[in-house]
């Protein structure tokens, strides 16, 4: 560390190096690895001494040789395996950074800190690694079984900070929004953020096809700080950056950034995201629904017929309605109103097949490829049955459907007992059409589109996490009725003509759902893009 001159500085050098080269670990008379050693030693002392007493058959001379080659190899690998760690091969080129950089010790050896840790960490979920079950990364604050390496770096990385130093990563932003990510987030948001820039829709790295975020944190408490944090979805030099960070939207108060999803959006829309989430309850814990993800049959072009198959199979025996249901696809879901459904299922399980004839000839007709179904090769259902469901009953029952993939909010009812299938969700319970007119308003599509995951170039994964805490206000009270009656005036034209415009009604419904969420007219503006 005190160096006077460059030649006094390389002698140093010379000395840590010959330190290092001249390290040698101490083997514990307990250890495993040296009691074997001994023991295999003596098994071939017994073995050599018994067999030379007396004259062995070529078969017993056969066995000895083979014995005591497995011995001697035994105690080949050990001796070798001992010597390295005496030795410490393992660290032959190891870098220790208390050597490579004696101004992280104070004049007492003691350990400080670094000034500055910048990086690049690796990409990879650890559940897909042999880290696992490692206790060690179990340690971590931030440590979750299905997150990223790269979480693990950013504690490791703060705990080799002195006080006051800073932190600059590229990593995935995946943890941004993800529930793995949520004590990432946490852990993170408790030091002063000072600059977070998304890098969403462009490929950085050629080998990793994944949006990224550059960080810089400083190790500091801090309980109000202001964050240069913005988006880019293009990038074409320096000055590029310089635009976005010089626009004062792009400076947000730190207390949007905690455990929660870390959205990238001005003060103003973080605040009316938090004003609509304090009006309402999590749509999880709302009692009045239930809600449940469409049938996966595992063979969807053998279970579902088109209509007309379903109707010629009906009207030959009426018994064949008992497992042959309406189902919808997504393209037949709109808004408020489902279109006819245009295709049948084949819908239930445990019932006796032989009593529906002509079903079970045209499923014995593709009999290898059912049976190929992960369920049927492991037993756990016949080859002519769907996948077991615990809620078939609640198809046949009134319920608010949707599509779990599309690029707008298209919820609507469904009551003519149709089944429906895994690229659908859809939920029983009390109160339906009041919620189809949340869930279809454009308050919810403003808010869903801010933490919702984007699939493709322009859908939204109506489901998930996400999707689960979209805050509902509690059904009471006149506006709540009022929204009931509205919806049942379009549930009737939509009936009577499925193309009707129902637009000036719809806008009804958004503006007492405005009130429900109490939005003032600036607010509003913020909503409608005005």
């Amino acid at each position: 560390r005190h160096a006077q001159s460059k030649e006094e500085k390389r002698e140093m050098e010379r000395l840590i190096k010959d330190i290092k080269s001249d390290f040698r670990t101490e083997i514990n008379k307990n250890d495993k690895k040296l009691i074997d050693l001994n023991k295999h030693k003596g098994e071939l002392t017994v073995l050599t001494t018994q067999q030379s007493l007396f004259g062995m058959s070529d078969k017993e001379k056969k066995k000895f040789d083979k014995d005591a080659k497995e011995l001697s190899d035994k105690i080949q690998k050990l001796e070798t395996d001992i010597e390295e760690i005496k030795s410490n091969k393992i660290y032959e080129n190891a870098f220790e950074w208390r050597f490579e950089f004696p101004e992280v010790l104070n004049n007492d050896g003691d350990f400080v800190g670094f000034d500055v840790v910048i990086g690049n960490p690796p990409y990879f979920q650890i559940q897909y690694s042999n880290y696992v079950n490692i206790d060690y990364f179990k340690e971590f604050k931030v440590f979750e079984k299905t997150g990223d390496i790269y979480s693990l770096f950013f504690e490791k990385s703060f705990s080799i900070l002195n006080n006051l130093g800073y932190l600059s990563f590229i990593t995935s932003n995946r943890f941004c929004n993800t529930n793995y990510g949520k004590s990432t987030r946490r852990y993170l948001s408790d030091f002063k953020i000072i600059t977070l820039v998304n890098i969403n829709q462009i490929d950085i790295f050629d080998e990793a096809n994944v949006g990224t975020l550059v960080t810089l944190l400083q190790k500091e408490k801090i309980e109000n700080n202001q964050i240069l944090a913005f988006e880019l979805n293009e990038l074409r030099d320096a000055f590029n950056i310089q635009e976005f960070s010089n626009n004062k939207n792009a400076k947000i108060e730190q207390k949007f950034f905690n455990e929660n999803q870390w959205i990238f959006e001005s003060n103003e829309i973080l605040s009316l995201k938090n004003k609509i989430e304090s009006r309402g309850v999590p749509l999880k814990d709302n009692s009045d629904l239930k809600i449940n993800r469409g049938i996966t049959t595992g063979a969807n072009s053998i279970f579902i017929i088109d209509k007309e198959k379903g109707d010629f199979l009906i009207s030959k025996n009426p018994k064949n309605s008992e497992i042959i249901k309406p189902v919808l696809k997504g393209a037949e879901i709109k808004r408020f109103n489902v279109k006819p459904f245009l295709n049948y299922i084949i819908a239930k399980t445990g019932v006796n097949i032989s009593d529906y004839p002509d079903i079970f000839n045209y499923l014995e007709e593709n009999k290898f490829a059912l049976e190929q179904v992960y369920e049927a090769k492991k037993g756990m259902k016949k080859w002519y049955e769907l996948r077991n469901c615990a809620y078939y009953e609640s198809f046949e029952k009134e319920k608010l459907i949707w599509t779990r993939l599309s690029n707008i909010n298209s919820f609507a009812i469904s009551n003519n007992s149709e089944y429906s299938i895994d690229s659908t969700s859809f939920a029983i319970g009390n109160n339906l059409n009041y919620y189809v007119a949340i869930l279809n308003s454009k308050v919810i599509y403003f808010y869903f589109k801010l933490g919702s995951v984007i699939w493709g170039n322009d859908g939204i994964k109506w489901f998930g996490d996400f999707f689960d805490n979209i805050p509902i206000p509690i059904h009471n009270g006149n506006n709540s009725i009022n929204i009931e009656l509205i919806v049942n005036q379009i549930l009737t034209l939509k009936k009577e003509n499925p193309n009707a415009d129902t637009t000036a009604l719809e806008k009804e419904i958004d503006q007492l759902v405005y009130e429900l969420y109490g939005l003032t007219k600036e607010e509003i503006k913020i909503v409608e893009g005005v």
